[in-house]
């Protein structure tokens, strides 16, 4: 599997929060097109993160009905199926380098209008050469089908996780933009983003990422809606 290597880097930085869960989903995609756009305020803006044309990923069930619904470079016009992601930034003027909050929303949509959508906080970080980190939760995590299958360019995902949701989980995110700061000016950039989705309750602090506490009490007064 194309992605495998991603996931696995995910799921051995988690593997204290789940416990030894296996009963969940995971995603990852490569070669999406990150876009920032820097607002009004010196440190705030918002950075949108799309599926182009040489997008890449995969959805797998690692129990339950289990499968892997590949996503090929073109899915987008190929089969009709999506990813979306849009995140509110602010740097934290006051932290040890460079820091950013991040929140905001996340859909994933196959061909015939199955979803995965999620909410998102976390934090940004980077050492300065223009490859930086997101590392944070998912949450409100919400699964919409009508076949119970997130269907790909190739194979299917079943989507029946135990229970009715919402669900929590675990998200990380890269991209590469040298020469574009930190989140002070707008960029264009190739980004990578992955996630495991899981049933069971637990205790996502350990993590590590309980310094971002705020961040999710801020969700609802920065959470973008998505146009329709």
């Amino acid at each position: 599997m194309k992605h495998a290597p991603w996931i696995v880097l995910l799921a051995a930085s988690t593997a204290p929060v789940f416990g030894g869960v296996t009963d969940h989903m995971t995603f990852a995609f490569s070669d999406l097109v990150g876009t920032y756009t820097q607002g009004p305020n010196p440190g705030f803006g918002n950075l949108t993160v799309i599926a182009g044309a040489g997008s890449s990923g995969d959805i797998t069930r690692l129990t339950g009905g289990g499968g892997t619904a590949e996503l090929l470079p073109d899915f987008v016009t190929s089969i009709g199926a999506d990813v979306w992601i849009s995140m509110d930034v602010s740097v934290d003027q006051n932290g040890p380098g460079n820091i950013a909050q991040g929140i905001g929303l996340l859909e994933i949509t196959d061909g015939d209008g199955d979803t995965i959508g999620a909410e998102i906080y976390g934090a940004f970080s980077g050492g300065g050469a223009g490859d930086y980190f997101f590392v944070g939760y998912l949450y409100n995590v919400l699964l919409a089908t009508d076949d119970g299958y997130f269907n790909g360019s190739s194979g299917m995902a079943d989507m029946d996780l135990p229970g009715n949701g919402p669900y929590q989980g675990i998200f990380v995110e890269l991209y590469f933009a040298p020469g574009s700061g930190f989140f002070d000016s707008d960029f264009t950039a190739s980004t990578q983003a992955a996630g495991i989705i899981t049933p069971t309750p637990g205790s996502l602090a350990l993590l590590g990422l309980g310094c971002l506490a705020g961040a999710g009490g801020a969700a609802g007064r920065n959470r973008k809606t998505r146009a329709t």
